[in-house]
């Protein structure tokens, strides 16, 4: 008996439709995190595009997109992976060549990022990461690029739900999410603030890992 096509039946997280192939994006694998009636379908960047991905509650997608890019691009993937008792996912990701805000290169693989997440009381908890391996300071633009469409999870199937489940209004256009922004120095959090607003941006700052902290 095939266990892949068994716990596709059972987990409403794995049957969901695999990812659009018109955009291919290596690897293809997604990773699932569900806790009660909220979970969560994202690639091995920790991205979600909004085919048929996304983070659910209650069977309608609240976050039909969440995107990390990293100067404008998207990072280049070292690996991705599930803990033993599936509660936490962790992607590690580097830049790609990039010329900072400073308008000084930041060459590749110069900075690791490691993208930690869980799902907890119907929200999702995520802390990104950014260490120097470099010899210098460095700053690179990052940005947080997300949507919310609140679709029902059986028409993302093609299927017609079995139940009402009305869309809810967009409020003006907007849609939201809570980031918590912190200035990155030797790996430490220099500060820390709440946010909210359709596309977060910020820069990292780290020294040389194992360095003096900045000034």
């Amino acid at each position: 008996m095939n266990t892949e096509v068994e716990e596709r039946k059972l987990d409403p997280a794995l049957a969901l439709p695999v990812l659009d192939e018109s955009a291919p994006r290596e690897p293809h694998r997604q990773f699932a995190l569900k806790h009660e009636d909220c979970f969560i379908v994202a690639d091995s960047y920790g991205d979600i595009r909004g085919t048929g991905d996304g983070l659910f509650r209650d069977d309608t997608r609240v976050l039909s997109r969440f995107r990390l890019l990293i100067a404008d691009r998207m990072p280049s993937l070292v690996g991705a992976s599930l803990s033993q008792d599936n509660i936490l996912f962790t992607a590690n990701l580097t830049n790609l060549a990039a010329v900072g805000p400073n308008g000084r290169e930041v060459p590749a693989s110069a900075v690791h990022i490691d993208r930690t997440r869980f799902i907890w009381q119907d929200r999702m908890f995520e802390r990104i990461t950014f260490t120097n391996y470099s010899a210098r300071a460095i700053a690179l633009p990052v940005r947080l690029d997300f949507d919310a469409d609140f679709r029902d999870m059986f028409e993302l199937r093609g299927t017609t739900p079995s139940r009402s489940c009305p869309r809810r209004a967009d409020q003006g256009g907007k849609r939201h999410i809570s980031v918590r922004r912190a200035r990155y120095r030797n790996d430490v959090p220099e500060g820390e603030r709440s946010i909210s607003a359709p596309r977060s941006s910020f820069v990292a700052i780290a020294g040389p890992r194992g360095s003096p902290p900045l000034r």
